[in-house]
């Protein structure tokens, strides 16, 4: 009897309904995730000169040390979750790739359709940081 990497057609469905569900889930968060590195960026562009004024040429203290983690540890944080998602997407593409034999046209094919879902979520990202609007905040309690 010859084995498959599928013993039935549950745990195929049960597969694909998993691949699914976190492709679903990138499509919200990475876009979400790149218009906030770019929002953190152009804050940074914005106030650079100051920063380096009246931050950077002051003696070492605990809150420059704390201005400068808040500052700059989100980009680290972002860089990890990119980091994360790119493993995740790299994981199933060469599950994927496995699956259809480690035939060289499906790795191509898996290397593009990457290519391109990074330059539509960049693309998206960017749209967004260049069109938003904000709203005003309404509250009860004010």
């Amino acid at each position: 009897m010859q084995s498959t990497l599928f013993s039935d057609q549950g745990s195929f469905a049960i597969q694909t309904a998993l691949v699914h569900e976190y492709y679903r889930g990138l499509w919200q968060v990475a876009p979400l995730a790149i218009l906030y590195v770019i929002v953190q960026i152009y804050d940074v562009c914005l106030t650079l000169d100051l920063e380096i004024t009246f931050i950077w040429k002051s003696p070492g203290s605990f809150t420059k040390a704390l201005y400068l983690l808040t500052r700059y540890l989100p980009f680290v944080d972002v860089g990890m979750i990119a980091i994360g998602v790119a493993g995740g997407q790299v994981i199933l593409s060469l599950r994927t790739w496995a699956f259809w034999r480690k035939q060289r046209y499906i790795l191509v094919i898996l290397s593009f359709v990457w290519v391109i879902v990074c330059a539509i979520q960049l693309g998206l990202a960017g749209y967004q940081a260049l069109t938003y609007k904000c709203k005003k905040f309404k509250s009860d309690y004010i």
